[in-house]
């Protein structure tokens, strides 16, 4: 009897004029915080990973074994700098939404990229 009266319940819910069965749908808002956020974290990852890469340029698989160790240093640096870009702009984003998946967005990546980022600079200083 239970599910009768459920379904007698949304059957008049849905014959009623004026009332909906469902609820309405709230659709995400893009402000002008989210795109800033967005192209914020964009900017940083392209600071953390591209610029190093062109100040200390990969042949064959292997980056150049003529790089001087404050070329491979300013590589390092300019890294650091990207992930403190990004990472900053998730936790303003964090901030201003409160979601977490955001955090998880920015995180990652920081601890990947920096990670491989002292594997590469280990490497190069020993060679």
């Amino acid at each position: 009897m239970a599910h009768d009266q459920v379904t007698r319940e949304t059957e008049t819910a849905e014959a009623t004029p004026g009332r909906r069965a469902r609820p309405r749908t709230a659709w995400p808002r893009v402000d002008a915080v989210l795109v800033g956020a967005v192209l914020l974290w964009l900017l940083g990852l392209a600071v953390a990973v591209v610029v190093p890469a062109l100040i200390v340029p990969p042949q064959g698989g292997m980056a150049s074994m003529e790089t001087t160790p404050s070329e491979v240093g300013a590589a390092f640096a300019v890294t650091l700098l990207g992930i403190a870009i990004f990472t900053g702009a998730s936790l303003w984003l964090y901030r201003h939404s409160r979601n977490s998946a955001v955090l998880v967005i920015g995180l990652i990546p920081a601890v990947s990229i920096g990670s491989g980022a002292i594997i590469l600079t280990a490497t190069l200083l020993a060679s």
